[in-house]
């Protein structure tokens, strides 16, 4: 993944290379909005001292039946600057995104449809399209970052998502997707692997495909999952290849870095597995059609 070098990147707002966003932001806002911020500032400490002002006046006159609760309306207005303070951070997160795309050679989109994924771990999600997208390549394949949200407990989580879209089919793969709110489809049966790989992960095949994923699976790839991949899924739907990890896409250069070179060592187990059985899976889906067709 051949990128920009630092000197190339886009810079549309003026702060140079972004390593960080939380840093970055303040110094875009001391540097470039310092008075937008203030007076923001300013009229927050105004509304909340007339708030104040105008509850005890309240309270004075209706006593008893003034409830104090009412108080907490005072730091209503602390939304103001906060909401400037994220506007701010929205733009350099956006300037941070494009320029990691532009690193390692990838263009960058603020979305994306949803209708371009393929999988059922899509199904469970909020949103009705990608967020935060690079696209480009790797290793040759062609694949996409993104940002997607799903249910977690009572409220929203966003993960990344890195999408690889491999040459020929693959067997059907799914590993830990209720942990994304998803139940598992109808075409598919519970894998038990050997070992202590079961306690960790949830797997499960397409039906009759068990001794493909037990090549896939192989003891060294089970124990990288089990030391990386816990509280990640994955899922393989066709020639679609999808690794789904904790969090947002960061907004930290030396995290979104050590994020690709974990990518990179389940990879390196992964692809020579799948290599060996993308060609059944292909020569099986031939038979199936040629039976069809007969």
């Amino acid at each position: 993944m051949d990128g920009a070098s630092a000197d190339q990147l886009n810079d549309p707002l003026g702060i140079g290379e972004v390593d960080d966003v939380s840093a970055a932001t303040k110094a875009y806002i001391r540097d470039k909005h310092r008075k937008a911020y203030i007076v923001s500032i300013i009229i927050c400490i105004f509304l909340m001292g007339s708030l104040l002002w105008l509850l005890y006046q309240a309270e004075a006159a209706f006593g008893s039946n003034f409830d104090r609760r009412n108080f907490l309306l005072v730091f209503a207005p602390l939304l103001i600057p906060l909401h400037v303070y994220l506007r701010y951070k929205r733009q350099v997160q956006g300037e941070f995104l494009e320029q990691m795309a532009q690193t390692i050679g990838y263009t960058y989109s603020a979305s994306a449809p949803l209708e371009s994924t393929a999988g059922a771990a899509f199904s469970s999600g909020r949103s009705d399209s990608l967020e935060n997208v690079m696209t480009g390549t790797y290793r040759n394949y062609p694949a996409r970052f993104f940002d997607f949200s799903y249910p977690q407990g009572k409220t929203m989580g966003t993960r990344m998502v890195f999408e690889l879209t491999y040459p020929s089919p693959l067997p059907r793969v799914l590993v830990n997707l209720m942990l994304v709110g998803s139940s598992e489809p109808d075409d598919v049966e519970q894998v038990r692997l050997e070992g202590n790989f079961n306690s960790y992960f949830r797997l499960y095949a397409g039906k009759g495909a068990q001794m493909e994923i037990r090549e896939i699976f192989q003891p060294d790839t089970m124990q990288d999952f089990i030391a990386q991949f816990q509280d990640c899924c994955m899922e393989i739907n066709g020639a679609k290849i999808y690794l789904i990890g904790r969090n947002a896409m960061t907004g930290n250069k030396q995290e979104f870095l050590s994020m690709q070179q974990f990518m990179d060592s389940i990879f390196d187990k992964l692809l020579p597995s799948l290599a060996g059985v993308s060609t059944d899976t292909a020569a099986a889906n031939a038979v199936a059609a040629e039976s069809l067709s007969t």
